[in-house]
């Protein structure tokens, strides 16, 4: 997608665009692709829709061009394969990979499903996706794959943490909330005793680090019924 013109298009012709399909998304001969409509309801002139053909690209493979997602997929993937074959350090330099690119999308978006022109004006209305979808997206299959696999689990959780402290509170329900997704997700019967108390040491820095001391309180009362 040619974002920036297809912003200026609707600008010259006063309309507002309203994707219907993402960056990455498989579509077929037909698909809507997006909807647009004049902003002022007193406009009748046609457009010729062709005119919007340039702007949009539709190739026969995925890429990883403006597609954040396909990007962590293959890490995702990558860090899955590893744990299977017992290669921990590439499994950790992929969940570290993820993070990197997971701040830098905070850096870089404010997560808003609204694109304007150069006067402020709402000129196209794209899929809402939220930090909290990218990190699901990131981390959920790793911490599936990982729920016998003490090691992991807690790098998964460090990992949270520094992400917590490199983008700020604006994220931090957002991170806790997988962090005890995470945390209840793993298998309690693979933990012995030295590795419960590195574990929750792990998540105790983790709460502090989001400001959730009385949420970690409430989970440690749970893990040791």
């Amino acid at each position: 997608m040619n974002y920036s013109q297809l912003i200026h298009c609707a600008k010259e012709h006063n309309l507002v665009i309203k994707m219907e399909r993402e960056v990455g998304d498989y579509v077929l001969s037909g698909t809507v692709l997006f909807y647009y409509w004049h902003r002022d309801s007193t406009e009748h002139d046609e457009i010729d829709c062709t005119v919007f053909h340039q702007y949009v690209h539709v190739g026969k493979s995925q890429t990883d061009i403006q597609d954040t997602t396909y990007i962590i997929t293959k890490f995702v993937e990558m860090a899955i394969k590893s744990l299977g074959n017992d290669d921990f350090k590439t499994a950790v330099n992929s969940i570290h990979q993820i993070s990197d690119i997971l701040r830098e999308i905070c850096d870089a978006s404010q997560f808003s499903s609204y694109l304007v022109d150069d006067k402020g004006v709402i000129r196209m209305v794209i899929p809402d996706k939220k930090f909290e979808d990218f990190l699901y997206d990131g981390f959920a299959n790793i911490r599936h794959y990982a729920r016998r696999n003490i090691i992991i689990t807690m790098e998964l959780l460090k990992t949270l943490g520094n992400l917590a402290e490199a983008i700020g509170p604006a994220y931090y329900d957002n991170i806790w909330e997988f962090a005890v997704y995470t945390s209840q997700g793993f298998e309690e019967e693979y933990l012995f005793v030295q590795d419960k108390k590195y574990f929750l040491h792990i998540l105790y820095d983790l709460a502090i680090s989001t400001e959730k001391e009385e949420q970690y309180e409430q989970i440690t009362k749970q893990m040791k019924k």
